[in-house]
């Protein structure tokens, strides 16, 4: 009876045995493929971040190439503008020196007479 009764006991500690180690397989069959789909969040969320950081590049690159496109736009037309005003300078005084000159000839005109 003692016998049978530790063959019994023996039985059933093995049985739990292969039941905790059912039980600890599956845990890590799990915890292997919880691991693996995390990876494959991470390399996903590395690969959208690297799209991003390429794309911010892109569009300051652009953004300083737009800048620089409108200051060269901006230095063209002041120096347009400093051209016209010279040019409008040049004729005012010419346009003085002439009325000048007629207002001379016209005194000197007067003075003959």
């Amino acid at each position: 009876a003692a016998e049978a009764a530790a063959a019994a006991h023996t039985a059933e500690a093995r049985r739990e045995a292969a039941e905790e180690r059912s039980r600890a397989e599956a845990c890590r069959t799990t915890m292997t493929e919880a691991v693996g789909s995390l990876q494959a969040e991470l390399s996903s969320a590395r690969q959208a971040v690297q799209r991003l950081e390429r794309r911010a590049a892109r569009g300051a690159a652009e953004a300083e190439a737009t800048q620089e496109a409108l200051l060269a736009r901006l230095a063209e037309a002041e120096s347009r503008h400093d051209s016209e005003r010279a040019l409008a300078r040049g004729a005012a005084e010419a346009s003085a020196q002439q009325a000048a000159r007629r207002a001379e000839e016209a005194a000197a005109d007067a003075a003959r007479e």
